[in-house]
């Protein structure tokens, strides 16, 4: 979402200034959509699509609080995503960069804090974790402290918080420490995180793939949501053992940093292009493919290719 400036003021009357011939070229224009058969058409397409909602996608909902990399610009805010599971805003963040909790505020003033239960961090890169102290310290002045929130992160993330505990105390006993490397397959979460996560979210599985980014980085897969299967890539290069532990996922959200034509770079930094995380999707059977962490040297997003043709892109894992 790009921020416009606001021109003009809203006058205390409301004032007529269509000239008569805009009206005739409105009139005109419903005319013609009238004749040739658009209007019917649609309404019959309207009335005769199936219903695929069911009670639990009306519960679902995915909210980028950002879809940029590196650091936030005006354009778009740093990594943060908010998977909500209940009607009640229960919710899980993917990834907590710098800000996310202000762009939570700023989708709804009166947003619960106390309702977020559970935070997967990707991997330890700053873009992706700093706003996470914020969360915890405003969800211990809720009064969130008889429920720790469940966080899933890399191992050297939690010695960054025990080193901060000791600027701000409040958020020493606010999580339970849930190291991911401990959720790649074939283990698995214990039976008590297990429990938690389908009690507070109804989540039924959470399972965590390694990828090449850098040291402790990791996709994740998440059964039980509103959407069905959901996979994030957090970032990396494309990966063959990840599009295969989320085969047939209904919503994988990739990153795609860099625009197609910039594979050396992508594979340099460790990133992917759009090509490339289209390619991900192509092979895991994904039913819908939703693309973030863009570079900032980007106004909105790289250009998408024609068609969404991915084919002669490498995958590498």
């Amino acid at each position: 979402v790009i921020p416009r400036s606001r021109k003009g003021y809203v006058a205390d009357e409301e004032v007529a200034t269509t000239s008569d011939s805009e009206q005739l070229m409105e009139e005109e224009g419903r005319m013609a959509c009238k004749d040739s058969g658009a209007l019917e058409l649609a309404s019959t397409i309207t009335e005769a699509r199936p219903s695929t909602a069911d009670e639990g996608t009306e519960e679902a909902e995915l909210f980028f609080t950002g879809t940029g990399s590196a650091l936030p610009c005006k354009h778009r805010n740093v990594s943060g995503i908010m998977l909500r599971t209940s009607r009640e805003g229960d919710c899980m963040l993917l990834d907590v960069g710098e800000g996310t909790v202000g762009q939570l505020y700023r989708m709804q003033p009166d947003f619960d804090v106390t309702k977020v239960h559970a935070v997967w961090i990707s991997h330890p890169h700053a873009d992706h974790h700093l706003g996470l102290v914020r969360l915890l310290s405003e969800r211990q002045s809720r009064g969130a402290a008889s429920k720790p929130l469940l966080l899933m992160a890399p191992p050297n993330l939690f010695r960054f918080l025990e080193e901060y505990a000791n600027v701000d105390p409040t958020i020493r006993h606010s999580y339970l420490h849930v190291d991911c490397s401990s959720m790649v397959a074939p283990r698995t979460l214990l039976q008590s995180i297990r429990a938690e996560l389908q009690e507070r979210l109804g989540i039924t599985k959470c399972v965590a793939v390694p990828v090449a980014h850098c040291p402790h980085a990791y996709a994740v897969i998440v059964d039980g949501t509103g959407f069905g299967r959901l996979a994030y890539s957090g970032d990396c290069r494309p990966s063959d053992r990840f599009a295969k532990e989320a085969e047939n996922t209904d919503v994988l959200i990739h990153e795609a940093t860099f625009e197609v034509g910039m594979e050396a770079e992508a594979i340099l930094k460790k990133h992917s292009t759009v090509g490339e995380a289209l390619t991900v999707g192509q092979k895991m059977n994904a039913k819908s493919v939703i693309l973030t962490h863009f570079s900032q040297r980007y106004p909105k997003i790289p250009p998408i290719p024609d068609a969404c043709n991915s084919k002669d892109n490498n995958v590498e894992e």
